[in-house]
C-alpha cells in the first residue's frame, strides 16, 4: 500500500500519498503540470495542499459557482476561486448599458423575428424556419466554445434528419445558417442594440479581447471538460499554470468540450491513481475499462480503514440515456419507491412534449428529434441501424401513452432527502457519488457478432461506462453484459 505523510498546514494536518507529495513538489518548482486524477483519488486536497505550500498569488479556475464558492471556504486567501464566466462578466459588464443584455437567453422565435428567416426544401425533407433559427442558435453556441475568431460551417450542428442529405444539400444549409449566424452575431455584441448576448457570449466577447490575468499561477479544475475558448484564454496568460483533472471522464465532447488532459503539453506531468471514494472491487470494474481505453496505469481502490464510512445507504440507478430513466422511473414506482430524478425533471418532459406534437403531426424543435415530421418517421428511423439510438424511446412510447409518462414524471421527489433512490444519466451524475449504485442495461459495452468476433465501441461510449462506475463508493450493481465484459478486459 502507497506509503502516506503528514503534512502541517495553515488550517489542519493533511496525510499525503507519496503522489500527492511529487504533484506539489513539482508545483513548487513552478513549472507547467498536468495533473491527472483518476477518479475519487483526492484532487481537491492535493489543491489546497499546492495553494498553501506557496504564498503567491493563485487563481483557481472551477467548473461552476457551487464547486468555487466551496473551494473558496478552504483554499487560503491569497488565491481566488473564481467561474470563467464570472471573470468575462466583470471584464465585459461595463461596455452594456443594459446590463440585462449580459444574461438574458435568446430562443428560436427570436431569431426568426429579428433575421427574417426562409424554409428550405430537399425533396421529401424541409427544414422549417424556426428550424433554421435552432440551427442558428446552435452555431452560435459552437463557435462561442470555440478558439475560433469567425463564424464557419464547421459550428453549424447535423442534427436528426440533417445526417441524411446529400453532402451539397447539407452544404446549402450550412451557407445560409452562418450567413444567417454572423448577422444576428454582429447585433448581440453591439452595445446599443437589444438582441441578447447571454452567458457564452459575453464570455466569447471577453476570449476575443485577448484579456491578461494577474495572477502568479492558474488552476484549471476539471480540465477535461474545458472547452476550446477557455483553453484559449488560459494558454495565453504568461504563469504557471496547472491543469488537473481526468482525461477519461470526458464525457461532454458533444457540447464542444475539448479534453486539455491529453491536448495541452506542458513541462511536467503527475498522476493520482489512489483512489479515496472506493475500494479494490469497485476499482478492478473501472480498471476493466481503462484497460479498454488503452490506459497504462490503473486505479487502486482504497484499502481497510481509508474507504469512506457506510454513514448512510444512497442508492442511484444510472442510465446512459433520458428514455433509460424515464423508464427506470416507471421500475421504481411500481416497485412502491419512492425516485429523485438528479436535475430535475424538465429535460425530460421537454423530450415527451417533443414526442406528443410528433405524434399529433407538429414538428418538434427538441435536438433528438430535430427535423423529423411525424412520429412514424421516428419509428421507420428507429429501425435502421443509423437510428438505433432511438429504439430505446421507441419502445417507452408504444409500451406507454405520453400522457402515462407525464404522470409518472409528476411522482418525482422534489427532494433527494426525502427519497429512497435517485434517478439519473451519466451526464448528470458527474461529480456526484452514492453509497450504492445500479448501472441500467443501455450502456454500449464491447461484445461478440454475429461472426463471433469482438465489436468496438467508441471512446466516448467507453468514458461514459468509466464514470457511472466510479459514482460509486461501497456497492456497484452491473449489467450481466457489462460484468462479462469488465471481467474479461
Amino acid at each position: 500500500m502507497m506509503e502516506r505523510k503528514q503534512m502541517p498546514t495553515a488550517t489542519s494536518d493533511i496525510r499525503l500519498t507519496d503522489e500527492q507529495e511529487l504533484a506539489i513538489e513539482i508545483f513548487k518548482s513552478e513549472q507547467s503540470l498536468k495533473l491527472n486524477a483518476f477518479a475519487g483519488a483526492g484532487k481537491t486536497s492535493t489543491l489546497r495542499a499546492m495553494a498553501m505550500s506557496s504564498r503567491r498569488r493563485g487563481l483557481y479556475v472551477a467548473f461552476n459557482r457551487a464547486i468555487a464558492d466551496y473551494a473558496a471556504k478552504s483554499f487560503p486567501s491569497f488565491v481566488y476561486c473564481r467561474t470563467i464566466h464570472s471573470l468575462a462578466y466583470r471584464a465585459v459588464a461595463s461596455r452594456f448599458p443594459a446590463s440585462d443584455k449580459l444574461t438574458q437567453a435568446m430562443n428560436r422565435y427570436r431569431v426568426d423575428q429579428i433575421l427574417s428567416l426562409r424554409e428550405m426544401s430537399f425533396g421529401k425533407v424541409a427544414v422549417t424556419r424556426l428550424e433554421i433559427a435552432s440551427l442558428v442558435l446552435a452555431c452560435l453556441q459552437r463557435f462561442a466554445a470555440s478558439a475560433d475568431r469567425t463564424i464557419s460551417p464547421t459550428h453549424v450542428p447535423h442534427w436528426g434528419v440533417l445526417g441524411s442529405l446529400a453532402p451539397k444539400q447539407l452544404r446549402q444549409v450550412s451557407k445560409y445558417v452562418v450567413e444567417r449566424a454572423k448577422a444576428l452575431w454582429k447585433k448581440m455584441v453591439s452595445p446599443v442594440d437589444d438582441t441578447p448576448l447571454g452567458h457564452d457570449g459575453y464570455l466569447k466577447l471577453w476570449a476575443l479581447s485577448d484579456p491578461v490575468l494577474d495572477s502568479d499561477f492558474i488552476m484549471l479544475d476539471e480540465a477535461q471538460d474545458a472547452n476550446a475558448v477557455m483553453l484559449g484564454v488560459l494558454g495565453r496568460q504568461q504563469c504557471q499554470m496547472v491543469y488537473v483533472g481526468d482525461r477519461h471522464q470526458q464525457i461532454y465532447e458533444w457540447r464542444g468540450a475539448v479534453n486539455a488532459m491529453e491536448s495541452v503539453e506542458t513541462q511536467r506531468e503527475a498522476y493520482l491513481t489512489h483512489s479515496f471514494r472506493f475500494g479494490q472491487e469497485i476499482a478492478n470494474c473501472a480498471n476493466g475499462v481503462l484497460r479498454e481505453l488503452g490506459e497504462t496505469r490503473l486505479v487502486l481502490g482504497a484499502g481497510p480503514g481509508q474507504a469512506p464510512k457506510k454513514a448512510s445507504r444512497s442508492r442511484a440507478l444510472l442510465s446512459r440515456s433520458n428514455a433509460s430513466v424515464i423508464a427506470t422511473l416507471f421500475e421504481t414506482l411500481k416497485a412502491n419507491q419512492r425516485p429523485y430524478i438528479e436535475g430535475g425533471t424538465l429535460e425530460l418532459e421537454r423530450l415527451l412534449d417533443g414526442v406528443g406534437k410528433l405524434q399529433a403531426g407538429t414538428r418538434s424543435e427538441h435536438p433528438e428529434l430535430f427535423g423529423f415530421k411525424d412520429w412514424r418517421e421516428v419509428v421507420d428511423f428507429s429501425k435502421t441501424e443509423e437510428g438505433q439510438e432511438y429504439r430505446k424511446l421507441v419502445n417507452l412510447v408504444t409500451a406507454h401513452k405520453v400522457v402515462e409518462l407525464r404522470n409518472a414524471l409528476r411522482q418525482v421527489e422534489q427532494s433527494p432527502e426525502t427519497s429512497t433512490v435517485t434517478l439519473s444519466t451519466t451526464h448528470k451524475a458527474k461529480g456526484r457519488e452514492w453509497d450504492c449504485v445500479e448501472l441500467t442495461d443501455d450502456f454500449h459495452v464491447p461484445q461478440k457478432n454475429k461472426d463471433g468476433k469482438r465489436t468496438t465501441v467508441p471512446k466516448e461510449e467507453l468514458r461514459i461506462n468509466y464514470v457511472a462506475m466510479t459514482r460509486a463508493r461501497h456497492e456497484l450493481v452491473l449489467p450481466k453484459n457489462m460484468r462479462d465484459w469488465v471481467g474479461s478486459a
